[in-house]
């Protein structure tokens, strides 16, 4: 179908009728297409905002349906606008204008089954800003030739991992833990890779990153330098370096790891591995549902101090919702159970210095101790963990604060997060949550999405637990 025949909302216009008109929005939108491509290289993005609640985790244009995946039911849904069955709702549905020509046409159906053949092509999607960015598709084909990924974080070699492509991952930033440092069971030869020993990447890195041959590099929005980002932008026709602007570690607004999980499994055209890590946090969604339905307990307060060994131990920092937009992620992942903060406000960070007896002067239901030592380092053992975790909880018990006291490791909290807040909940709603199906789950994630080898008495004892006070 011609597409000067289908205007803003998708509704078929009669030629004869509107012939003049017709070639008048023709003229604009060639004109507008024209900026926006010009806006739409990898560094750039449509200067109108687009809805920021989209209600998926898929940020890829032509998710036409809005949903986790990107399959036959968005070419049909684009064919039912096109065919005037279905009058298009871009508030609701922004990701079907898979060319960002803001027309759904035949071209919005030839491109996404372009994407299904995972045939070479631009692909957009909704960045951290929720603006419009676009990468080479597939990210495969970009990575061969022995190109390579840089990931500031572990969570970018747990993706690697997942969807098999942890091999490309060639550099990391070397922040709180470093590649050196990190357990090679989990991440095998993790301690080969290179290093950037700076966190944020400025333009003095955009060299190394062509020298080391690097295609792809992945983080969190607040390390990446401005001049950084100009330098891509500047230098894209000589070296389309792929920037990824989606969080690892911290969330965004509603965007978090999990949305940049999902769409990089598509960006890469690998939703056979992406599926079942989709499927698995649906199973816990589930059921965290299920049981909040069915338990009278309902929604519990709690206070999250986030300190770390060698931190001061009063006054210690509190995690929680802040004013900003950047979330950490152990905030993210706690508040997946019917939990709340019994604190509503704190900095744009979440990090506020609170002596202890303020915190229990909140009388939170739970107190949730968020321990910031990677449990993938190869020098952190458990037993530090625990006794840094007791140190803590003692503090509390000592000053009268006489509920439950829990202790989880903060990096356990983002791509691994899922697996372990059914145990959490199995001790805080005992009667409400399985123990033993809690643990099992824990298990699933671990033993099919990751190197861990242990088994599940292992798992049990080892640094990816949730810890009890019972002193």
């Amino acid at each position: 179908m011609d597409y000067t025949s289908i205007n803003y909302y998708g509704v078929r216009m009669d030629k004869k009728v509107t012939i003049i008109l017709v070639a008048v929005i023709a003229i604009i939108v060639i004109a507008a297409a024209a900026v926006l491509l010009l806006n739409n290289n990898n560094g750039g993005g449509n200067t109108d905002p687009e809805p920021t609640d989209i209600g998926c985790k898929l940020r890829v244009y032509g998710n036409a349906n809005m949903d986790n995946y990107l399959d036959q039911k968005d070419l049909d849904y684009i064919q039912q606008i096109i065919d005037g069955k279905v009058v298009w709702d871009r508030n609701n549905y922004p990701l079907a204008d898979a060319d960002g020509d803001f027309y759904i046409t035949d071209a919005d159906y030839k491109l996404v089954q372009k994407f299904l053949k995972g045939q070479s092509c631009t692909m957009y999607y909704m960045d951290w800003d929720n603006q419009r960015s676009s990468i080479e598709y597939p990210l495969t084909n970009v990575l061969n030739g022995g190109y390579g990924i840089h990931s500031m974080f572990s969570t970018g070699l747990d993706m690697g991992i997942i969807l098999g492509i942890y091999d490309k991952f060639t550099y990391m930033s070397n922040g709180d833990i470093g590649p050196s440092d990190m357990d090679t069971k989990l991440y095998p030869n993790v301690d080969k890779m290179g290093v950037f020993n700076d966190m944020r990447l400025t333009s003095d890195h955009y060299e190394t990153f062509i020298n080391e041959k690097i295609k792809v590099t992945m983080g969190d929005k607040r390390w990446y330098d401005s001049t950084f980002l100009n330098a891509v932008e500047n230098n894209y026709s000589k070296y389309n370096l792929q920037v990824i602007k989606l969080p690892q570690n911290r969330a965004i607004g509603d965007i978090t790891w999990e949305d940049t999980m999902i769409t990089l499994g598509v960006m890469c055209n690998l939703q056979d591995k992406s599926a079942p890590y989709i499927e698995y946090l649906e199973k816990v969604e589930k059921k965290i549902a299920e049981a909040m339905e069915k338990s009278s307990a309902g929604t519990k307060t709690y206070m999250m101090p986030y300190t770390a060994p060698g931190y001061d131990l009063n006054p210690m920092y509190v995690d929680a919702r802040g004013t900003g937009t950047t979330l950490m992620a152990d905030v993210i992942t706690i508040e997946k159970l019917p939990l709340k903060s019994a604190v509503s406000v704190q900095t744009a960070d979440g990090f506020d210095a609170v002596e202890a007896e303020t915190i229990i002067s909140y009388n939170p239901d739970v107190l949730i101790i968020s321990s910031f030592g990677y449990a993938s380092s190869k020098t952190m053992t458990e037993k530090q963990y625990t006794d840094h975790f007791n140190e803590i909880a003692k503090i509390f018990r000592t000053i009268g604060y006489k509920k439950p006291i829990y202790g989880i490791a903060f990096e356990n909290c983002s791509m691994a997060g899922p697996a372990f807040i059914l145990t959490l909940a199995s001790k805080i709603w005992p009667g409400s949550f399985s123990e033993s199906e809690a643990w099992d789950l824990m298990f699933e994630y671990y033993d099919k999405f990751t190197n861990y080898d242990g088994t599940l008495d292992d798992l049990k004892k080892s640094k990816f637990a949730v810890w009890q006070y019972s002193a």
